[in-house]
Formats: C-alpha cells, sequence, structure tokens
C-alpha cells in the first residue's frame, strides 16, 4: 500500500500521481492509478486528498485548516471531477464545499476550511 505521506514532495506531487488537470470554470479532472486501489476501489484518501488540492487552489493565499468528506455513491475506474464552491465565512476563513463526480454520478462531497494565521504574538 502506497503512503499519501511520501508523495507530497515527489516530482508532480499527487496532483501528478493522479494525473489533475484544471478543465475550466474551477473545475479539475483526475484518473486515479489501480496501483491506489483497494479491494474495491480507489482508496478514500486519495480522493480525500485530491479534494484538499482542488480546493487549496480555490482559496490561493490561504492554508487549509481541516476537511471532512462523506461518501455519496461508490467510486469506480475513469475519470472523476472535482468542482469547488467557496463561501467566504470571515476576514480570512473561506469554507470550500467540492463536489466529486463521476460521470453523471456524485461520489463524495468534501467541506474544507481554509485561512490564514494572523500575526500572533507569545506573550
Amino acid at each position: 500500500m502506497k503512503q499519501l505521506i511520501r508523495q507530497w514532495n515527489s516530482a508532480g506531487g499527487l496532483a501528478g500521481q493522479f494525473g489533475a488537470l484544471p478543465v475550466g470554470s474551477g473545475r479539475w479532472a483526475a484518473t486515479i492509478d489501480e496501483s491506489w486501489w483497494g479491494w474495491s476501489g480507489p482508496f478514500g484518501g486519495a480522493i480525500v486528498a485530491l479534494a484538499v488540492h482542488v480546493a487549496a487552489d480555490a482559496v490561493p493565499g490561504a492554508s487549509v485548516r481541516a476537511v471532512d468528506l462523506r461518501f455519496v455513491g461508490k467510486p469506480a475506474g475513469g475519470e472523476l471531477i472535482l468542482t469547488p464552491s467557496v463561501r467566504e465565512v470571515g476576514r480570512h476563513t473561506r469554507i470550500v464545499d467540492v463536489a466529486v463526480t463521476q460521470g453523471t454520478a456524485e461520489i463524495a462531497i468534501a467541506s474544507v476550511t481554509a485561512g490564514r494565521v494572523g500575526d500572533r504574538r507569545c506573550r
């Protein structure tokens, strides 16, 4: 089993591993290679990593702070389309909802919280 953490610093990172490419209007397309599969389909962590990548791209200058992903369908082989939607919820905080679809079926919804840390001084 591959470990996601080892892929962050590799050439192309995870986006390169999954062939993730922007396809217009903020949307991304990716295909998860079968070497990233378990018994019944793509590893959930690979799909989470793609959703985080897409969310981070949608809010440049912000850092990802938290992610929640729910599977609403079963992923299979083939192209995934990831579509972000950004909500401003504070001066520096953004919530990015990422819909993950395959064909006409929605397979997952991620909610990614991103923001930036202000100047904090220890006292």
